[in-house]
């Protein structure tokens, strides 16, 4: 029975570790779509000063 709880709680522990890598690679996902989409705004808007540039990227 105590082996049995062991393999759960370890079962439990790698699932947890998956979400929180989960979590990490959406969260990093998510600022790659952000970034792409102000680098796309910066091509698509080219007369814009450089100043108000770099504040997007």
């Amino acid at each position: 029975m105590i082996q049995f709880l062991l393999i759960l709680l370890k079962l439990n522990s790698d699932i947890e570790f998956q979400q929180v890598q989960d979590r990490q690679i959406l969260t990093i996902l998510q600022l790659k779509q952000i970034r792409h989409s102000k680098l796309n705004n910066i091509i698509d808007n080219p007369n814009r000063d450089s100043e108000s540039c770099q504040q997007d990227i």
